[in-house]
């Protein structure tokens, strides 16, 4: 019997078997105190059966590369030999279907696009646990289905959630509130991602029977003002805003005037989820702002990846803002749109998880690190954000603390109160996976040097000579958008400069590249 997947791969697949979700805890984490192992053993060798179509040397390897088969008693050959052939001999174990589980996986490989671009983290395609169940609620209701899209909407969704009620313990302590922003072609569906987190709240508080005030306050439009906005939080320490208006001034805050005051309270705000916050006016004596001890905003907006790169600027950039996002990049072209099947009311078991944490006690929503996942953030966080950090502040600045808050999300999404070192793996590895996608992109299409437009230009079509042999000259706006918005005359200033400097030499229409590797 032929080997259907790789190792690696195998081991990716246990987290997203639907009918074993628990075969991966046992695979990284082996059994709980007091439980049978040997039905343990049995578990999880049924689960590689499913992965693997049955092949009995593949399974032995695997298992023993899990926490169970480090056992002495598993490492028995006529053990291990004996609870394979039991598996295989089950009928009711059936192998899944091998396009079934290779389309969980294509959409999902760790590759590099052609155009150099990193895909979208695999892990954020099939987030664990009841985040899985939010994202597929999400996607489920997707006229153009992404499961992207859908894990970035799912964890924001689990920020309002959690923002009310629950912490994290670290250091000086976080708040489950966050920013995030979707850049996705127009027409994409925006009103089904907002839908998604307002409908599950209000079921959730529906199915718990609270009043609105004790959970976070949802609102559709961005306040005209700082002021406008504190009042918000004056009438609800939690707010969560679901408003296109923020992905739009943070493009234009050059503009100056109210959108910039707005969007600069919104960024102080981002931190003091543990403090206290005031505008800093008095509106009048009559009535006075009050002080807002820790408040709690987030933000999910959506919009055009052209418009937002477009202007993007370092001296922008120096500001902060970019940084507190979560930016999630979309494909450039639409999925298929879907017009049958679409479900818009969640499972009722999703309701009532969700219900569970409106009502938890915010004295029991304190959730902390186990000493394995303390050890584990260390080593995880050296290794990737603090470097990024020290390099590129503008878009990678918070990335160690974002990756804290998600680990945390995963842990509640388990029901467990303490992060471990598999969520701070997991957490790491899809936010380290937004940024290097979104600093890609706006590396290629951007201009967070403040270069002078021409030279802008020129370095994007520079970028491109380096992975193309030739381009033709009437084709160079499709890969540079900042040479598209030039005039001719400076397009040809552009053209100049490429050749004078030795980047290409022009035959007829076409520039051939001496840079091409």
């Amino acid at each position: 019997m032929g080997q259907r997947f790789s190792d690696e791969e195998a081991i990716f697949l246990l987290k997203s078997l639907p009918n074993n979700p628990g075969a991966h805890i046992l695979f990284r984490r082996g059994a709980g105190e007091g439980a049978d192992l040997s039905a343990c053993d049995f578990s999880l060798l049924a689960a590689l059966k499913q992965i693997t179509g049955g092949e009995p040397d593949q399974m032995e390897r695997l298992f023993l590369q899990s926490v169970l088969g480090k056992r002495d008693k598993a490492k028995r050959p006529d053990y291990l030999k004996r609870t394979i052939d039991r598996v295989l001999g089950d009928i009711s174990i059936a192998p899944m279907d091998e396009v079934f589980l290779r389309g969980l996986l294509s959409p999902v490989a760790s590759v590099v696009a052609v155009d150099g671009i990193p895909e979208n983290p695999k892990e954020l395609l099939h987030l664990p646990w009841k985040l899985g169940s939010i994202q597929d609620y999400v996607f489920n209701r997707m006229p153009y289905p992404c499961r992207a899209t859908a894990g970035l909407v799912a964890l924001s969704a689990m920020s309002v959630i959690l923002q009310k009620k629950f912490v994290i313990q670290s250091q000086k302590g976080l708040g489950f509130n966050e920013f995030y922003m979707v850049l996705a072609p127009t027409g994409f569906g925006k009103e089904s991602l907002r839908g998604a987190v307002l409908d599950l709240m209000r079921a959730g508080v529906d199915r718990c029977r609270i009043s609105r005030e004790e959970v976070t306050a949802l609102h559709h439009a961005a306040p005209s003002s700082a002021q406008g906005l504190h009042r918000l939080l004056e009438g609800n320490a939690s707010i969560g805003l679901l408003a296109d208006e923020f992905s739009i001034w943070l493009a234009q805050t050059r503009a100056g005037g109210y959108r910039e005051e707005t969007l600069k309270y919104a960024m102080e705000c981002y931190g003091r989820a543990m403090g206290s916050i005031h505008p800093g006016h008095t509106a009048s004596k009559e009535n006075p702002y009050e002080t807002v001890n820790h408040p709690r905003l987030s933000l999910f907006c959506t919009g055009t990846k052209e418009k937002l790169i477009e202007g993007l600027t370092g001296e922008q950039g120096q500001t902060g803002a970019y940084n507190r996002f979560l930016i999630f990049i979309g494909d450039r072209e639409l999925p298929p749109k879907r017009y049958d099947g679409l479900i818009f009311e969640p499972e009722d078991g999703l309701v009532a998880f969700v219900a569970d944490l409106l009502r938890r006690d915010p004295e029991k929503g304190v959730v902390r690190f186990s000493k394995e996942g303390w050890e584990s953030y260390k080593t995880v966080d050296q290794k990737t954000a603090e470097r990024v950090r020290r390099k590129d502040a503008v878009l990678g600045g918070r990335l160690g603390e974002q990756a804290i808050k998600i680990a945390g999300m995963i842990a509640v999404a388990d029901g467990r109160m303490e992060i471990g070192a598999d969520d701070i793996e997991t957490a790491y590895a899809i936010r380290m996976g937004l940024y290097h996608r979104a600093a890609a992109i706006v590396k290629d299409e951007g201009n967070i040097g403040d270069l002078h437009p021409t030279m802008a230009a020129a370095e994007q079509i520079i970028g491109v000579l380096k992975k193309h042999p030739w381009l033709y000259r009437s084709a160079l706006g499709k890969h540079s958008r900042r040479y598209k918005t030039l005039s001719p005359r400076c397009q040809k200033d552009v053209v100049d400069l490429l050749l004078r400097d030795g980047y290409c030499d022009a035959t007829g229409k076409k520039l051939i590249s001496c840079i091409h590797k």
